[in-house]
């Protein structure tokens, strides 16, 4: 069983239900958010990926977005899902995914002296939202916990541990079929998740 939400997050991270879930099942968190003035439990997993410094994204992508020969080091490394479903290894029902960068990520209005974007999409009550406004902090801390998620097919190299994720945010969201606005208030909560830690790129 594979949902296509979780079929790729974050630069090349595949995660299937099928390949990837039994290592991390025992790690999820069951969270409680405020949606639209409603308190609701959702499951909660996130994601990180980091690299050597060094690292160039157009070494990973095959091809620089900038000027010829630059070197870009990666960016939204973090990822973040919420989901509601009938059980934790059943597809989800409501979905979000969040790409951003650790530490403050702002969508749209970022305050002054914010550097990391971000962007969420939301698929809430049968409609799809995307991120407005308001910021996230975030923080990683890797334990000694090895997980069994194969690195990316970029990595030459790379090790895998399960991480702790403090939260704390809210998001105001819109769509593209009327005026109306969703807002996501996460309360300060820490998280179980995915430090994937690419030690060395494929080159070539």
């Amino acid at each position: 069983m594979q949902s296509d939400a979780f079929a790729n997050l974050g630069i090349g991270f595949p995660l299937t239900i099928d390949e990837s879930w039994d290592g991390i099942a025992p790690f999820l968190n069951r969270v409680t958010v405020n949606i639209g003035g409603s308190r609701q439990t959702m499951y909660a997993l996130g994601l990180h990926l980091s690299f050597p410094p060094g690292t160039c994204s157009e070494a990973i992508f095959g091809y620089s977005p900038h000027a010829p020969g630059a070197c870009t080091f990666p960016t939204s490394l973090l990822t973040l899902v919420f989901w509601q479903s009938h059980s934790a290894t059943e597809l989800p029902d409501q979905i979000m995914l969040f790409g951003g960068d650790v530490g403050m990520s702002c969508f749209t209005d970022c305050p002054l002296g914010t550097l990391n974007g971000g962007f969420v999409q939301f698929v809430w009550q049968d409609e799809e939202w995307f991120s407005r406004s308001g910021p996230l902090t975030s923080s990683v801390t890797a334990t000694s916990s090895p997980c069994g998620v194969p690195p990316p097919l970029y990595a030459k190299s790379g090790n895998c541990s399960i991480a702790t994720f403090d939260l704390e945010g809210k998001i105001t969201f819109g769509n593209f079929v009327d005026s109306n606005t969703l807002t996501m208030t996460i309360a300060r909560q820490t998280i179980h998740g995915v430090w994937m830690a690419v030690t060395e790129v494929q080159t070539g």
